[in-house]
């Protein structure tokens, strides 16, 4: 019997995986791990190891979590016979390092597997006090539709205070949105109507994008300033960005503690919940937009065809097959992931390559947001909204000829697509 140890998200997410639907067996394993000071446990240390061994005899590519709404799956792969151990060096890693977890781990897999769990705890001096070996049973869980894609629908503008072009837009909740954009101005929807927020950057600089872990823990980035802004909840303040090289571009976050931005010069910064701090990027050509499923997984893309991926340690250039800039990236999964551009450019990546998708335009494209597998929208020159279907892009009648500059919505509830110039602007929406 092999034995694998799972070190690092990087092994795992090398491999191509798209079917999802075919996993009909579910694995949930309660770990706890760390010192517990007391609370949800006794005190003491805590410590699980989830082994899992693949009896089938065939190689087998199945799914693996913990259980949270902001970690995705992401694939692990055992030959016959094959053994892999996640213990909680690994779970807490993953969890972003803290000294303490309890909760899931969970699989997905098309085929059985043996799952066996054992618990140690140790009291004040530091010997085992307990132990206990689980095996954990599969349960059936039912199909994911293959592709499950939306239809075209009317993009409604929306009534706004005076403000020109709109470069970002994201929210926390229906009811809770924010778009930024020139002049340094802030727009928020409460779910009735828009207004303007108190910017301290009001008249002085382009604000390029936005992005929150919560309604009340907002980043905006801004160009030609290496600052940022960071609104609490009740007040926006300015933050420098530490290791900027002349302006940012967009900001995206796997938490609270793991955010990224991205900027000219080949400038990538990081934030630890504490410090922003400089990463090496090992370019300087200006970066665009940044997206990812986690921490470690991260796509930066910019000009010149640029294309850069994080796995949690180093960046790394991709070869993107283009020379044209590339202005927005998004994905619903690691190996699902769109980019696109200048001339209508539009890249997918299967977690291996990046290929060429026609567009069916040659409209500059500025931004892409992906629902699922089956369902995206880019933004671009001359009001261009295209809309992925599972298969291929077509165009949707945006109402206006404006620039539109950023996209971002709510699966299964709306999409917004704002832009403008610097003497107009525009948001719409549409329904899910």
């Amino acid at each position: 019997m092999r034995r694998i140890m799972l070190l690092c998200a990087s092994f795992a997410l090398a491999i191509p995986r798209v079917a999802i639907a075919q996993d009909s067996l579910e694995y949930a394993v309660k770990f706890v791990c760390g010192r517990s000071g007391g609370g949800p446990v006794a005190p003491g240390t805590y410590f699980t190891s989830i082994n899992i061994h693949n009896p089938n005899r065939d190689s087998l590519v199945f799914q693996f979590k913990i259980a949270t709404p902001v970690i995705r799956f992401f694939p692990l792969l055992l030959g016959y016979d094959q053994v892999l151990n996640i213990s909680c060096p690994r779970i807490r890693q993953i969890l972003g390092g803290i000294a303490f977890a309890e909760g899931f781990a969970v699989f997905h897999s098309r085929l059985p597997l043996d799952v066996v769990t054992v618990y140690t705890a140790a009291g004040a001096g530091g010997l085992v006090t307990t132990e206990e070996v689980v095996r954990t049973p599969a349960r059936t869980i039912a199909a994911v539709p293959a592709c499950t894609t939306t239809t075209t629908q009317p993009w409604t503008p929306d009534t706004f205070p005076p403000v020109f072009a709109r470069h970002g837009v994201w929210g926390a909740n229906t009811s809770d949105v924010f778009s930024v954009g020139f002049g340094g101005t802030i727009l928020h929807f409460n779910g009735a109507a828009w207004s303007l927020q108190a910017s301290p950057a009001a008249g002085l600089v382009t604000l390029t994008d936005v992005w929150g872990s919560s309604g009340s823990n907002v980043w905006v980035t801004m160009a030609g300033a290496d600052s940022l802004l960071h609104y609490n909840g009740a007040i926006w303040s300015l933050v420098v960005a530490t290791g900027g090289r002349g302006g940012t571009a967009s900001v995206w976050g796997a938490s609270a503690n793991d955010v990224f931005v991205v900027g000219v010069n080949g400038a990538i910064l990081h934030f630890n919940g504490a410090t922003w701090s400089p990463q090496i990027s090992g370019t300087t050509t200006d970066l665009l937009s940044v997206w990812g499923t986690s921490g470690s997984d991260v796509f930066a893309v910019g000009r010149n065809g640029t294309i850069l991926h994080y796995n949690g340690a180093v960046w790394s250039p991709q070869p993107s097959g283009t020379a044209l800039d590339l202005a927005g990236v998004w994905g619903s999964a690691g190996n699902d992931v769109f980019a696109v551009g200048n001339g209508g450019t539009i890249r997918h990546y299967n977690g291996a390559t990046w290929t060429p998708v026609p567009s069916g335009t040659t409209a500059a494209l500025h931004d892409v947001w992906v629902a699922s597998a089956c369902i995206a929208f880019a933004v671009g020159d001359s009001g261009t909204i295209i809309r992925f279907n599972g298969s291929t892009w077509i165009p949707e009648p945006s109402g206006t000829v404006e620039p539109l500059l950023a996209v971002w919505g709510f699966a299964g509830l709306r999409v917004y697509a704002v832009g403008g110039t610097t003497n107009s602007a525009t948001i719409r929406h549409r329904p899910f």
